[in-house]
């Protein structure tokens, strides 16, 4: 479930939802008091920064590496010289070394690693 403010951009709510998510636009004041209320009576798990203090998720950067792997094979399976990504998303940047690092360590030859 994704709480959006109330004026959010349309193709940015059709965006989300078109992967199957629940979107629920929200006035900004009832973001917070919703996410409490699911926390407490569905015993959902917040992953939010919308939450008193901002809750990542291990599964977060997990899934970023995904976003490696697509470039090494948009590169026709080259390591791309650097990824870039805004500092709020450096989470991101994190995980696209760590998958480069571990997929380097399997494919190339020991002498070869750096």
């Amino acid at each position: 479930m994704l709480f959006i403010t109330e004026g959010t951009e349309p193709h940015i709510f059709r965006f989300v939802q078109a992967y199957g998510t629940a979107v629920v636009m929200l006035p900004r004041a009832m973001r917070r008091v919703m996410m409490r209320e699911l926390v407490e009576r569905a015993g959902y798990h917040p992953v939010s920064n919308i939450t008193p203090i901002h809750t990542g998720h291990p599964f977060g950067p997990e899934g970023y590496k995904t976003i490696a792997y697509e470039l090494f094979l948009q590169l026709d399976r080259r390591v791309p010289a650097a990824v870039l990504s805004p500092p709020p998303m450096l989470n991101c940047c994190t995980a696209c070394g760590w998958a480069l690092k571990r997929w380097l360590s399997w494919v190339l030859p020991t002498g070869c690693r750096g």
